[in-house]
């Protein structure tokens, strides 16, 4: 059984920021597995925890305008989130994903009209040559601990959702 099995999962609430009026909004977090059911809420963004067979201990990353980062984007109205994810792996960290697994949903109450969410995903990928754009200026793979030393947002939040995205060797 992989540590992710045997961990047990509950709604962690995690401080996003302040709205305009100066009220807080909030990140509630809810791990995944294959099994669960997708909550019914607006998802507007996919990311994904990419991992090289190769070397399993180690992340895809990319760098973007506020730093390091998973890549992931948001979905487009036609596009269910793995065709999303697909689309944004490609152009984000010229990858090719191995059956992506849904891990975690990450949702909002910045909207006080509609609860938002992005979906995480976990997944083994195929690295292709990589060309920096105005969008991504790199493309590396670190380990965990490595990515979260240089993560640009929040380091708390990131470790947690982590703490879901293990793959079997």
């Amino acid at each position: 059984m992989n540590k992710s099995s045997e961990t047990v999962y509950s709604i962690k609430q995690f401080v996003g920021g302040l709205r305009k009026n100066g009220t807080a909004w909030y990140w509630a977090t809810q791990a995944l597995d294959p099994s669960s059911h997708i909550p019914d809420i607006k998802l507007t963004t996919v990311c994904a925890f990419l991992r090289v067979k190769e070397d399993p201990r180690k992340l895809v990353i990319i760098k973007n305008e506020r730093g390091y980062d998973v890549p992931g984007g948001h979905i487009e109205n036609d596009e269910s989130p793995v065709a999303a994810l697909q689309r944004e792996i490609k152009e984000e960290a010229s990858a090719i994903l191995d059956s992506p697994t849904p891990c975690w949903i990450l949702s909002s109450n910045y909207n006080l009209k509609q609860t938002t969410g992005i979906i995480f995903f976990k997944s083994y990928c195929t690295l292709n040559n990589f060309e920096a754009t105005q969008e991504i200026s790199e493309r590396t793979v670190l380990l965990s601990e490595e990515f979260l030393d240089c993560y640009h947002g929040n380091r708390e939040l990131m470790q947690h959702l982590l703490s879901n995205a293990e793959l079997p060797f």
